[in-house]
């Protein structure tokens, strides 16, 4: 040790040694054992040692003396743990772990500290135990649930798909709904069509459209197929993991009898979505909504002649929803303009699906009486006038889950330097705080968008 070095040095027993912040000066006549003692209580710093030599001890050079103060100050130095750089590159992923962020920290403090940060880690470590635990068990209640949901589902599709009456015991509170009450409430259901028949004609759809979240996806071409829409159901699968199974009567859009929609989850982060995989649609000739043909005229480069050519295009249908996707590797690099565009379009394309899913399995299929009758309201409704679009749009983005959203955060995190420029000045023209063109709203609004999940 530093100081059994300097009494071998000197080969005296005279030596007394002080060190600041220590013990007060050992007498000379308890010399090395109670010396040890000093030395096992205090941490040598290469500023808090100096060394006082008694009067047999002239003989002592100076240069052995620096010799020592050099040790302690390559000491502090191989204090340092350097294991995580010296173990391989670890994946990016747990960089954002807390339990590696709070090592990593933890392991650079003073000694004296660590101690007291290793335990309450520790009663961190076992709470979060818990939580798994209980998540464990809440998971199972909830599969337990899921299969006595199917019978009560079942007779609901029954009554909708009017194949049957309603049962005795069905209507055993129909005497509280004798008497009218006054309301303002007054749902847009066409009662003659529902007096003419047994069951609720158009009823998912007329559901759906009532959705604040799946409505604005239904288009005027979706209706005539959502009509033949006759249930739908959440089957919850392993690893926090669910599908969507849609069935369909006879029609003459496509063969497929369901439509599912599998959405995989992290299963250690069940807000997290690695892919979302989807029945592919065996269209009818000439029926597939989710396309469009259009007319383009085309120069003839000899003849000068103008014909008209017909392309087929993508066209906005809630029918892409069953469209199979993967969340994209922000890490990996490629072209960075039309890449980047790229991914960001697949994000967004797997966000809503996320979306939707979630509104369908938390809310629709639970609640679907309240949706068909219009009486959910959702958050905008209780929105101020005046609020702004902008601010609406962040506030969705900062509520959608999955492996989108952490992989849109790693990506926005990457371009924050730029997209903050862009939002403050290219996002204006020269008349006002309106953006000039649709691309400079779409980097502004990706600033907003990146500040916000940095900040998060």
């Amino acid at each position: 040790t530093y100081i059994e070095r300097i009494f071998a040095h000197h080969k005296c027993s005279d030596i007394i040694v002080y060190m600041e912040g220590g013990k007060k000066d050992t007498p000379a006549e308890q010399k090395p054992e109670e010396v040890k003692k000093v030395e096992a209580s205090i941490t040598p710093a290469p500023n808090a040692a100096s060394i006082l030599v008694a009067p047999v001890a002239e003989k002592a050079p100076e240069k052995p003396i620096e010799k020592p103060i050099e040790k302690p100050i390559e000491k502090p130095a191989e204090k340092v743990e350097q294991k995580p750089t010296e173990k391989p590159a670890e994946k990016k992923e747990d960089d954002e772990d807390l339990g590696v962020m709070y090592k990593k920290m933890v392991s650079n403090f003073p000694e004296e500290l660590k101690p007291k940060f290793v335990a309450i880690k520790h009663l961190a470590d076992k709470r979060e135990a818990l939580e798994d635990q209980m998540q464990k068990e809440m998971d199972e209640i909830e599969k337990k649930y899921a299969l006595l949901y199917k019978p009560i589902d079942g007779a609901r599709d029954e009554l909708i798909n009017g194949k049957r009456v309603p049962l005795p015991e069905e209507l055993a509170k129909l005497e509280e709904f004798k008497k009218p009450i006054t309301t303002e409430e007054k749902p847009e259901l066409d009662f003659e069509e529902l007096k003419k028949s047994v069951g609720f004609p158009g009823f998912w759809l007329k559901t759906l459209q009532n959705s604040r979240v799946i409505g604005p996806n239904i288009e005027k071409h979706d209706e005539p197929i959502l009509k033949h829409l006759t249930s739908i159901k959440h089957d919850i699968l392993e690893d926090n993991s669910y599908k969507l199974v849609f069935t369909f009567a006879p029609n003459e859009y496509f063969k497929n009898a369901e439509l599912t929609k599998t959405l995989m989850m992290d299963k250690d982060d069940r807000e997290m979505c690695k892919e979302a995989k989807g029945t592919e649609i065996e269209w009818n000739p000439g029926k597939n909504v989710t396309q469009k043909i259009i007319k383009k005229k085309q120069k003839a480069k000899k003849s000068k002649q103008v014909r008209e050519v017909e392309k087929t295009v993508d066209q906005d249908s809630f029918f892409s929803f069953f469209k199979s996707k993967k969340a994209p590797d922000m890490d990996e690099e490629g072209d960075e303009e039309s890449g980047d565009e790229e991914k960001e379009k697949l994000i967004d394309e797997l966000e809503k699906d996320i979306n939707i899913g979630e509104e369908l399995a938390n809310e629709i299929i639970p609640r679907a009486i309240y949706y068909y009758m219009d009486l959910i309201e959702s958050d905008d409704d209780d929105m101020p006038e005046g609020s702004d679009e902008d601010e609406e749009e962040v506030s969705d983005d900062e509520d959608k889950g999955g492996h989108a959203k952490a992989a849109k955060k790693k990506k926005d995190k990457k371009e924050s330097g730029e997209g903050a420029e862009v939002g403050a000045g290219q996002g204006q023209n020269e008349g006002g705080n309106k953006p000039a063109d649709k691309k400079e709203c779409k980097n502004q609004q990706l600033s907003t968008m990146s500040t916000t999940l940095i900040s998060k």
